[in-house]
């Protein structure tokens, strides 16, 4: 099943809050954006699965290169569906497994370990690059699904158990872009209990795939 409306929404973030599970059975941290509409535009970011494996797995980039960002300077402010799912990045399709050269180390992804982790445990990680991208005016592209007036499902989409769907070169990223010193940062998201290796056609964990849980034990947070 494709993500719906998937593809890049680029602006400026203005602010953040972020919910608890008590509030949410599906958490999320909310990042307000300015695209220049006059609309105030929101990234919903999950931040723990409605699953019973509740961990969230994260790849935190404070310095992050990547062909893909000479197709994302490019862009115009606004939302910008994805023109295939190739997974090049040049198309803006994003895959974690299969876009090249990689856009992250499975094995590096750091698991927030307890299972009933909320917001909290990963803005603590998040605050810090989200505080720097609203008081700098860094530019944000934020890849997921449109819904209109904002962006969801900025994590990875695919290799999800049959309740969930699954497709091919339609993940959710978030990619920091700061014109002071010209650097990128990238922040990645995916569930403990998505697995991989993936179907090249629909996305569905392949048999014998392994959980992100188990692969991914800890490694470094940065590059």
């Amino acid at each position: 099943m494709a993500i719906k409306d998937y593809g890049c929404w680029k602006g400026v973030p203005t602010s953040f809050t972020a919910q608890t599970l008590e509030q949410d059975k599906s958490p999320h941290i909310t990042l307000k954006f300015d695209d220049g509409s006059g609309t105030q535009r929101e990234a919903d970011i999950n931040v723990a699965s409605t699953s019973s494996d509740h961990r969230l797995v994260y790849w935190l980039h404070r310095t992050w290169n990547h062909p893909i960002t000479k197709t994302l300077t490019s862009l115009s402010n606004g939302f910008h569906k994805a023109t295939s799912t190739d997974g090049s990045g040049t198309n803006l399709s994003l895959d974690y497994l299969r876009t090249k050269p990689a856009l992250l180390d499975l094995s590096a992804g750091q698991i927030l370990q307890d299972s009933q982790a909320g917001p909290t445990d990963i803005l603590n990680q998040l605050e810090p690059i989200l505080n720097d991208a609203v008081s700098e005016k860094a530019t944000i592209y934020v890849f997921g699904s449109d819904y209109g007036t904002g962006i969801h499902d900025v994590h990875m989409n695919q290799g999800n158990s049959a309740s969930y769907g699954n497709a091919v070169g339609e993940d959710g990223a978030i990619i920091l872009h700061y014109a002071s010193d010209g650097h990128f940062e990238a922040v990645f998201l995916a569930f403990a209990d998505q697995s991989v290796p993936t179907d090249d056609e629909t996305g569905a964990a392949e048999s014998g795939a392994q959980s992100l849980g188990t692969i991914a034990k800890g490694g470094s947070s940065s590059s």
